[in-house]
């Protein structure tokens, strides 16, 4: 079989150690973003049959500073190369608990949706004169009609779900028949619906809970 010069190539060997000449393994050796791979445990990685002529090699790896070499492949030929790294310490900034940290945690509770006050208030005023109503805004929420403002939770209807306010529970807080609820919209600071992974502190219903935060006075 004839080899075309243009195609014809060599082997490189790569030997990648720490400085103080330890094999590194798993370090990532590439020619160029045309190839590449990672080392063994002996900290050797071979490339075979590469085209001949001149790449530039990166060798990288989590906690040593990133390393190119200008190397040569040599036609039928295996060119070795020993490289050591020069460890480097990797600084990370200081995390800093940030109110908004607090919503962010209960934001990705599973099973939860919450309004705040602002999202709360940009609601259709429908919505707002009746915060049960609200949820239909949730994935897997609705209410029992147009008319009515019992909520529905998964198929579940109202005598399964459980309704706070400011940490109390309120056992019947719906008017007429289910028309209206007991609630001014105008007095709520944060509305958060539980549809699974109810908290402890949460019991007696199986459906859902919709715990309404209250705004608070001045006191004056």
């Amino acid at each position: 079989m004839l080899v075309s010069p243009a195609l014809a190539g060599g082997n490189l060997l790569f030997y990648i150690t720490d400085e103080a000449n330890n094999p590194l393994e798993f370090a990532a050796v590439s020619l160029e973003g045309r190839y590449g791979g990672y080392t063994n445990a002996d900290g050797v990685f071979l490339f075979s049959n590469i085209p001949k002529g001149e790449y530039e090699a990166k060798i990288t790896i989590i906690g040593y500073r990133d390393t190119s070499i200008t190397v040569e492949v040599l036609e039928g030929k295996t060119g070795r190369y020993s490289v050591a790294l020069s460890s480097e310490v990797l600084k990370a900034e200081v995390a800093e608990k940030t109110p908004e940290w607090e919503l962010f945690r209960q934001e990705v509770t599973i099973g939860q949706n919450r309004f705040s006050e602002d999202e709360f208030a940009s609601l259709p005023a429908v919505e707002k004169v009746d915060p049960p109503r609200s949820v239909i805004r949730f994935p897997g929420a609705t209410v029992r009609n147009d008319l009515f403002c019992q909520m529905n939770i998964r198929g579940l209807g109202a005598e399964y779900q459980k309704v706070v306010v400011g940490g109390a529970s309120v056992y019947n807080p719906y008017h007429i028949g289910g028309v209206l609820s007991i609630f001014s919209g105008d007095n709520v600071r944060s509305l958060t619906l539980y549809k699974g992974a109810l908290p402890p502190r949460f019991g007696g219903r199986i459906g859902s809970v919709l715990e309404i935060t209250p705004k608070v006075g001045d006191y004056e």
